[in-house]
This record gives C-alpha cells, structure tokens and sequence, in this order.
C-alpha cells in the first residue's frame, strides 16, 4: 500500500542520511574479526540477489520474445508494447502472464474472436510451459543450486507463501549454501 511505501522510502532516506554515525557506531562496538566475518556474508548476500535478479531478467527477456512472436503471430497492433507491459506484469509477485492473458482470451471468446481467444490461450499454455522448463535451471545455474534443489526450493515456497514465495525460497537457499560454510 502507499503507507507501507512511503514508510519503506522515509525509513531508508534516514538510514542513508545516518549511514556514516551507524558505521562507526557498529565498528566501536563489534570486534574487527567478527566485524569482517559479518562483512563477508553481507557480500555473499549482495552476489546472491545479483545472480538472482540475472536469472529473472533472463526469464523476462524469454518471456518476452515468446509473447511478441505471439502476439505477432495472433495480428495484435502495438505487439512489443502489450509484450513489454504482459512481461512486466509477469515479474511482479502473485501476477503473472495469465493475468493479462487469460482476460483478454475470455474478452475475446466473448466478442466472437475465438481463433483470437484459442491463440491466446495456446500462447499462455507455451510461456508457462517454457517458465516451468527454464526456471529452475536458470535459477539454479546462476544461483549455484542443482535444478532439483531449485525446483524444490520453489515448490516450498510456492506452498508456504504462494507466488512470491516460489520466487524468494530458492533465493533464501542459495543465501543459506553460501552462509551456512561462513558462519561456522
């Protein structure tokens, strides 16, 4: 919501604008080694989300081109644009292609394009079908995980948290195989 988010926006503006006090107040209070050992995991996590935000923008950029040769195919004007916008609404936790998608087949079922809707339809059936293919194996390749722990990994947290938690467990894991041998 708008208070979550502007509370999140007020909330790092002071952290930042305080950023310099809290580091020495951290440094006058932790021991160098631990202070290092810490530092390192910190860095380890910041190379996690880095290969993590690679592998979805690798996702993006499949979904992407399957979408517009779709739309492309199906005679839809303005394809790279609804490609573009399908695709960033795919990114975004609990959404996906099919909230763009299977409306407009339903839309157009309606209105008597049912070759439009059928085509749709086969195209939503295609990007989910390549996700679940390539998801686990990018995600996995980039992340440092086999495909069978990514895939379990997502499974989990598509259990426990829905969508949001299909995206972030095999985060958390690859997080928890670089850390664990760290904090030892």
């Amino acid at each position: 919501s708008a208070v979550t988010l502007g509370t999140a926006l007020i909330s790092a503006y002071m952290i930042c604008a305080k950023l310099p006090v809290l580091r020495r107040w951290l440094r006058a209070r932790i021991p160098p080694e631990k202070l290092e050992k810490w530092l390192r995991i910190w860095k380890k996590l910041c190379c996690a989300g880095k290969l993590w935000l690679q592998s979805q923008l690798k996702l993006m950029s499949i979904t992407f081109c399957l979408l517009l040769c779709g739309f492309w195919l199906l005679g839809v004007s303005n394809a790279p644009l609804i490609a573009l916008i399908t695709c960033l609404v795919d990114a975004l936790p609990v959404l996906g292609t099919g909230t763009v998608l299977l409306p407009w087949a339903f839309l157009a079922f309606l209105g008597g394009g049912k070759g439009r809707a059928l085509g749709l339809l086969v195209l939503y059936a295609c990007v989910v079908l390549v996700r679940s293919v390539l998801e686990p194996k990018l995600v996995g390749s980039h992340l440092g995980l086999d495909p069978l722990v990514t895939l379990i990994a997502m499974y989990c947290g598509f259990r426990l948290w829905g969508l949001a938690g299909m995206l972030l467990l095999p985060l958390l894991a690859a997080t928890a195989f670089q850390v664990l041998p760290e904090a030892e």
